[in-house]
């Protein structure tokens, strides 16, 4: 699902061409973000579908049914709620695509899977509990279920040597503490399909 938008690809969508969208950036009507060394280029302009939807209602216009926002869902399981409230503020940077629940134990989380069926699970191996056993548990639950086949999981660990099982237990990809913000967002944003934004963001 594209998380951005080229100025040909919104003139296609409304119907103008390129200078109009041009002049509505320029004019800043319609936020924008330049691709790095083409701040004067119009035509290499980025625009978030966020943006791009902001855009539409102040103009009093519909907004087509291909831009309405659905939401990716992400579980974060962490047994401490400083670290959760971290990964949440480093995922709502990522996309406004996103709703985010959590859960501090593993054991609990395997219900609240079954209620909120997530795309994709942030596994923390809680040493709370029988350190990675119980995140092991929870990684081939959530592989044996069905309703969970499309489920991805990213496992996060200041402790590498427990990766070797989680991976093996059903783990998709991995991430050691402390955590990298642009890391975790090029991981999230594979799993998820969500196109990447440019880096070098000028608004207009």
């Amino acid at each position: 699902m594209k998380d951005y938008f080229t100025t040909p690809e919104i003139a296609e969508i409304c119907n103008v061409d390129k200078v109009t969208v041009a002049n509505w950036i320029r004019s800043g009507r319609l936020k924008s973000y330049a691709t790095a060394g083409s701040e004067n280029r119009s035509g290499r302009y980025r625009i978030k579908k966020q943006d791009l939807v902001n855009f539409f209602q102040k103009q009093g216009w519909p907004v087509p049914d291909g831009l309405r926002l659905s939401k990716y869902k992400i579980l974060i399981v962490d047994d401490e709620e400083g670290i959760i409230k971290i990964i949440k503020g480093l995922l709502e940077n990522i996309s406004s695509e996103l709703l985010i629940e959590s859960e501090t134990c593993p054991i609990k989380a395997g219900m609240k899977l079954m209620s909120f069926l997530p795309d994709l699970v942030l596994l923390d191996v809680c040493l709370k509990y029988d350190s990675s056993k119980e995140s092991c548990e929870l990684c081939r639950f959530i592989k044996e279920q069905p309703f969970l086949s499309g489920t991805k999981i990213i496992v996060i660990t200041g402790y590498p040597h427990y990766i070797p099982n989680l991976m093996e237990a059903g783990a998709d990809d991995s991430m050691k503490k402390p955590l990298d913000a642009k890391e975790l967002e090029i991981k999230v944003r594979k799993f998820l399909d969500i196109d990447l934004i440019p880096e070098t963001p000028t608004e207009k």
